[in-house]
């Protein structure tokens, strides 16, 4: 009985491996209609292949005789420029190792894709111009690597919508999209989201899965000086909290703030906005707390405040703002630590009259702070007007001087604390001339012990009633 029972196996076994086996392992390429109507002759029982398989024939018209594909192991790749080709032979196709690749060829649809759910490397689709939607592409839900669609007539990307995740990076480039929907389910990109000279694009509707990005997210020209021309806002990316590289928007002439990133709390690379003839304000990104590499806002003529950055605490690097015509302070800059900013450019601002905030100068009693400040208005000409304006103004938040000094500044072992204090002193804070805090003292007192202090020159901060009051101390 039991030998009875393993022939019945060993006979289902060869059956089913005669109906379906793997082939090619070196792949195979397609030139005529003919080549692929007689596939299942010339590879009888071939349901895998496990190489690459590359269509490249004008007077292909029809992948009908793929059949009975089921995968490919490597790539498949369509090129074409004359015919339009039909792809619902590929009915059975649920995966592809390598890359799904369409150039220049002229699908009027993707469907036949229908249960690819799949592709191991990259999905291209480069100069489709008579694809209107991605229907077809409903089932796939992964990309292993990099996704391009570029210079086509799609209005959206409708038809991905199971796709969750792009490995590597995502290019967007001169389409017709006026908004991304379709990508409701995409939750990460895995490196950077390139988005370039799509001149109908409004907003990013369509990314309210989006939490992360891994890199940068780029929104700039495409080889040609316009951007994405009709971009009025970031709406699409609310519930986006982490960008993993830059933040860079250029020759975007319609955008008028960043409304839509009101989640946005960290961006590990720099925020960089150039040449965005309409941004008015930074609207939108009240919540950014982390910005790693630094600031650049640069011949944006249009800008008029800052203030949105309000939350921002960490910022390393360079702080670069120029050519900002309509921008009269650096209100919203207040509350950054100053011991990270490595260098300061105020240039070419015509109506910024007022940069004595909190952080700025902090960074200016160093010292050794790199600082070039010129061509702005008066107030913010030069790196000795702001250091004055600091000086005059005591930093005070709530915009009211209260008298107070430090005795004897120079001082040694003790430094005592008097002045016109109407108010029970909070907190005291000592910082260095690199801005680093050195000592906090969470009492009320008029005294404060320095004896441990190394010489040099400091900031002490003093709080009260809702009030922070700074002064330069010297320390012998």
């Amino acid at each position: 009985m039991k030998k009875t029972n393993l022939i019945i196996l060993l006979i289902f076994t060869i059956r089913l491996m005669a109906y379906a086996q793997s082939c090619l392992p070196d792949g195979i390429s397609f030139y005529s209609q003919e080549s692929i109507d007689d596939f299942h002759l010339n590879y009888p029982n071939c349901t895998e292949i496990e190489g690459n398989v590359w269509v490249a024939d004008e007077g292909i018209t029809n992948v009908d005789g793929l059949g009975v594909l089921t995968s490919i192991g490597g790539s498949l790749e369509f090129w074409s420029y004359d015919t339009t080709i039909n792809l619902t032979g590929l009915i059975n196709l649920t995966t592809i190792g390598g890359d799904l690749n369409f150039y220049g060829t002229p699908l009027v649809s993707l469907s036949g894709l229908d249960h690819l759910t799949s592709i191991g490397r990259d999905l291209n689709i480069y100069e489709c111009y008579e694809l209107t939607d991605l229907s077809g592409l409903q089932n796939l839900t992964s990309v292993g690597r990099d996704m391009a669609i570029m210079r086509s007539n799609l209005s959206n990307l409708s038809g991905l919508g199971k796709l969750y995740s792009i490995a590597r990076d995502f290019w967007i480039i001169q389409t017709n999209c006026i908004n991304l929907s379709g990508l409701d389910n995409l939750t990460t990109i895995g490196r950077d989201f390139h988005i370039k000279s799509n001149y109908s694009l409004e907003n990013l509707s369509g990314l309210s899965g989006l939490t992360s990005i891994g890199g940068d997210m780029v929104l700039i020209p495409y080889i040609s000086n316009n951007g994405n021309l009709s971009l009025v806002n970031m709406e699409g990316l609310e519930n986006l909290i982490t960008i993993g590289g830059n933040l860079q928007m250029e020759e975007n002439n319609s955008l008028i703030d960043l409304t839509g990133l009101e989640n946005l709390r960290a961006i590990h690379g720099y925020l960089m906005l150039d040449k965005n003839q309409s941004l008015s304000s930074l609207q939108g990104i009240s919540s950014l707390d982390t910005l790693n590499y630094g600031l650049y806002l640069r011949n944006n003529p249009a800008i008029a405040s800052i203030s949105a950055l309000q939350n921002l605490s960490f910022l390393g690097g360079y702080i670069w703002i120029d050519s900002s015509g309509k921008l009269k302070s650096l209100s919203g800059l207040e509350n950054i630590n100053p011991e990270n900013i490595y260098s300061l450019i105020l240039t070419g601002n015509d109506s910024l009259s007022t940069c004595e905030v909190e952080s700025i100068c902090s960074y200016l009693a160093n010292p050794d702070a790199e600082a070039s400040i010129w061509y702005n208005a008066p107030g913010c000409n030069s790196k000795e007007e702001v250091e004055q304006a600091c000086q005059a103004s005591d930093i005070s938040e709530s915009g009211k001087i209260s008298n107070f000094t430090l005795s004897p500044n120079p001082a040694h072992g003790v430094v005592n604390i008097s002045g016109n204090l109407h108010f029970a002193i909070i907190n005291i804070t000592f910082y260095n001339n690199l801005g680093q805090k050195v000592m906090h003292q969470h009492e009320n007192t008029d005294k404060v012990d320095i004896s441990k202090f190394e010489q040099g020159l400091y900031i002490v901060e003093i709080e009260f009633n809702n009030q922070k009051i700074r002064k330069k101390l010297i320390i012998i």
